[in-house]
This record gives C-alpha cells, structure tokens and sequence, in this order.
C-alpha cells in the first residue's frame, strides 16, 4: 500500500491480518510505552508512567525537584570530581533518551550535554543527570498535544550556540518542527566541525534544520495527499538569513563547507523560506544551551 486507503480495503487488510496474528481495532491508546488519548478535539501523547518507572528505578521517585534540567553555569565549571559507575550512568541517560526521543523535547539539551560523558562519567555529571531526574519529577506529567481539525501548518525553528563545548570547541545545533504548536521533530547536537563565528554556527544549524524540513515536508504531503509547500524556517540570525538568500559567495563564507550552501539551493526552489524571529521567541532556544527557569518556561512545550 502506498497511499491512504478506503474503509473497504481497510477491512480487507485487517481480516487478512486477523487471520495470522492478534489484532486489536481501534483508536490507539498505548504504543512502545506512549499514552495516547483521543477525545475528538486533542491527541495527547505522554510517557508519565514511564517516567515515573524510570525515577523509581534510580530512587529518584521522593526527590527535591527544580524547575529546569540543568544549570546555567553547567558549561564554565571545572570537573576535578572522581569517576562514577559506569553501567549505572550508561542506564539513565539510556532510560531518558528515550523520553526526549519520544514526548519530552525539553529534556533533548541536557540530556544530549550529559551524554558527552558516557566514556568517562564524573561525580559532576551525575550532579547534572540527577538535576534531570529532579526536575522530570515535577514534570513527569508534561505531555505533547496536537488539535484535531485544525489546517497542518508545518514551521520550523533554528539556532546554535557558538563554541559551546568547552574542550572541542565545537557549536551546538538545535532545530524543532512544529504543527499548530505540536512539536513533531526536534535535535540537539554537537556540530561537525569548528565554526569561527556565531554566523557560521547559525548557518551550519539551519543547514541541518533544513535538511529535516525536506524530508517533513513531503512526508507531510504524502500523507493528507496535497502538494509539496514551502515551508518556513524561524532564525534569529540575520547575517546567516542573509547568507541562506545571498547566491554571492563572499570573502565571509569562503571557508564554509560546500555542502552548507544547498541552503540557497533550496530557498531558490522555493523549498524552503526562512525568516528572522527574535531570541526570546525561539522555541529551538531551548536545544542549544541551558536556560534559566523563566526562559525555559516561556519557551517550554
């Protein structure tokens, strides 16, 4: 089958299924440990139980908790603290990728700057995975709504945050799609390779935003059967916005790699737009670098 089908063929399938296998009918309500409620209006999708499964695991499930999961000056401290066991942090961040992977995106940087320990976990790490844990208790609720009936309008969100890794050097990427406000996909991660400015960092972060956005965009247009549309890229960058539209290849963006400027390409073919968006109204704020609690709230999904 390659394209939506009818109730009759519907039927078929599903008793030819029924034949060899247990099938239930429905509307779906648990899938790979996911709650998901339909009322008509909403489809909420959480991993509360999950979660709390996961704190009781590591006796974390009666802890304080704090309201953002990590702290500002979690980069600049210096970590002279002795090494901790290895299986036992390999498993949490383990049990708590899957919940960024899934329903929480607000999980997706820290968990992504603790995951840079994974070789050699320190004493200062845990600090940090625990402050996850504590502030996944307050939270454990959080879960991630889609309005039924409304027109799917996709946009998406870019940022970096320049020179974040205190040892490589190396920039940080963040990207998130949303539909009407349900974020759909979202990334957290190191870049490639070195950039030399903030510029260079937003650039290089929109060239991933973008190479996600064509693979939504017609994933999106496979399944409600319309046309591929462009689609809009927020980024509060107006040097990389002015790159992204400029075909001039200047003396600022000779070293950058090639493969970045398909960017222009794709703008060009009106594949992609991209536009300017202040910081504070960036929701890929928030995969970047840590917040503090009344940034992180506002930006919070």
């Amino acid at each position: 089958l390659f394209g939506p089908i009818d109730e009759d063929t519907y039927k078929i399938l599903l008793k030819k299924l029924e034949a060899d296998f247990k099938v239930t009918s429905g509307l779906l309500s648990w899938f790979l440990g996911i709650a998901i409620t339909q009322d008509g209006t909403h489809i909420v999708m959480s991993q509360e139980q999950y979660a709390l499964r996961v704190l009781k695991r590591f006796s974390m499930d009666d802890c304080a908790t704090v309201s953002s999961p990590m702290i500002i000056s979690a980069n600049s401290v210096e970590d002279n603290t002795g090494a901790v066991d290895l299986k036992l942090y390999r498993s949490a961040i383990g049990s708590l990728i899957h919940l960024a992977k899934w329903t929480r995106p607000d999980l997706a940087f820290a968990i992504s700057y603790c995951a840079r320990a994974m070789a050699k976990p320190t004493e200062l790490y845990w600090t940090y995975v625990k402050r996850i844990f504590r502030y996944l208790r307050k939270t454990a609720s959080h879960a991630i709504a889609y309005k039924k009936g409304v027109t799917a309008s996709l946009v998406g969100y870019s940022d970096s945050d320049f020179a974040n890794c205190s040892t490589s050097r190396k920039s940080i990427s963040g990207f998130v799609f949303v539909v009407d406000k349900g974020p759909i996909s979202w990334k957290s991660s190191k870049q490639e390779l070195v950039a030399t400015s903030t510029l260079e960092a937003e650039y290089i972060a929109l060239f991933s935003a973008s190479q996600e956005a064509l693979f939504l965009q017609r994933l999106l247009a496979y399944i409600t059967s319309t046309p591929v549309v462009s689609i809009c890229i927020w980024v509060d960058n107006q040097g990389a916005i002015a790159i992204a539209k400029n075909p001039e290849f200047h003396k600022r963006t000779k070293h950058i790699g090639v493969k970045y400027h398909a960017i222009r390409e794709r703008f060009i073919q009106n594949l992609i737009e991209v536009k300017y968006v202040k910081t504070d109204e960036n929701l890929a704020d928030v995969f970047t670098k840590p917040l503090p609690p009344p940034a992180f709230a506002n930006l919070e999904f």
